[in-house]
């Protein structure tokens, strides 16, 4: 089982909130002794680079930057790590994709609350394999040795498409990071307050500030 994680994500330049998730034990936890990840994506000329920062880790932690192709607006796990996704996956159309289209399908679903509680976890697993992937998760999780996970997601201001990808339901293959327990059928985080901004809904949040 994942770690709880306190999702983040923030404009890079300049440095505001954009929305938030909260682990399901909320206060209790984000004020008790928890580990912290920063992650921050970054354009390049043909991908977005991605990299990591675990402030909290023992001793220097160097996690190698990782790039991520382009599908129009979406990222896509390196080459080598989507075609290693075994087809019967439900997410392996999606990270071996060579159209944006199935893409653009479930965000869509999830924008207008019309996804199945398959098709969130089928696009929170694609994003999960874009932005860290089963090896980075790995070291993650053995360097927080349990710990509570604080994950903050920096974006580029500029780079609006980010902003609209539901980051929030990031999927390990196991279990949704920002899991609430307390639905009846366990799944991402259905409302939570973060640093003045309100987000709630269901699958692609609605944000007021």
């Amino acid at each position: 089982m994942s770690p709880n994680v306190n999702l983040s994500t923030w404009y890079s330049e300049p440095c505001r909130p954009f929305y938030g998730r909260i682990s399901p034990a909320q206060v209790q936890e984000s004020e008790g002794c928890h580990a912290r990840l920063h992650i921050e994506l970054t354009p390049t000329a043909t991908t977005w680079r991605v990299t990591y920062d675990l402030p909290d880790a023992p001793g220097a932690v160097n996690l190698a930057p990782r790039e991520l192709p382009r599908l129009g607006v979406f990222p896509l796990p390196p080459a080598f790590e989507a075609q290693a996704i075994a087809a019967a996956e439900p997410h392996a159309a999606l990270v071996q994709a060579v159209a944006s289209t199935p893409w653009q399908t479930l965000v869509d679903r999830v924008a207008l609350s019309l996804a199945a509680p398959t098709d969130e976890q089928t696009l929170g697993r694609a994003l999960f394999a874009a932005l860290l992937g089963d090896a980075v998760w790995q070291t993650v999780r053995l360097l927080a040795a349990g710990a509570p996970l604080d994950v903050r997601l920096s974006l580029p201001a500029a780079a609006a498409e980010l902003h609209t990808l539901p980051w929030e339901l990031l999927h390990d293959g196991q279990e949704f990071l920002c899991l609430d327990t307390q639905q009846p059928h366990p799944g991402p985080v259905q409302s939570a307050q973060h640093a003045g901004l309100q987000c709630a809904g269901s699958g692609r949040h609605s944000l007021t500030s």
